[in-house]
């Protein structure tokens, strides 16, 4: 059924409010692949990287309510990545870091952690990066 105006009047579809405050979507940073090594053999031998990429997935799935989202590719346009070393001394990890939008360095990061507690080492380099990002 189609609904049209009586002889060109008009009807109401809603009401315009100057205190409404409707929101709008918010633009998400995306993060893709990420690249995390150890200094001295320029491996991963702590699995630094896919605990960092579980934790951006664990992330991304919580939906509309996610800061970020995380999508398991090389490339993006405007994507963000993570590249760093970390070393280790004893139970201390410390990463250093840059994060990348594409190409470009939006700038550098350093956190530490302990190897018993990488989760927690990724969560806080995960918020230095957001950071970066606003």
């Amino acid at each position: 059924m189609l609904a049209l105006p009586k002889q060109g009047g008009s009807f109401d579809i809603g009401i315009v409010n100057n205190g409404a405050q409707i929101p709008l979507p918010r633009v998400k940073p995306v993060f893709i692949r990420n690249v995390l090594e150890d200094e001295e053999n320029f491996g991963d031998p702590l699995d630094l990287t896919k605990e960092l990429d579980n934790y951006l997935r664990t992330v991304t799935v919580k939906g509309a309510q996610a800061p970020i989202i995380y999508v398991d590719v090389p490339e993006y346009p405007t994507g963000y990545s993570i590249r760093g070393r970390y070393m280790q001394a004893g139970e201390t990890i410390t990463v250093e870091g840059r994060l990348f939008q594409e190409k470009k360095s939006l700038g550098k990061f350093k956190v530490s952690g302990t190897k018993s507690n990488l989760s927690g080492l990724v969560e806080e380099l995960v918020d230095k990066v957001v950071g970066l990002i606003q």
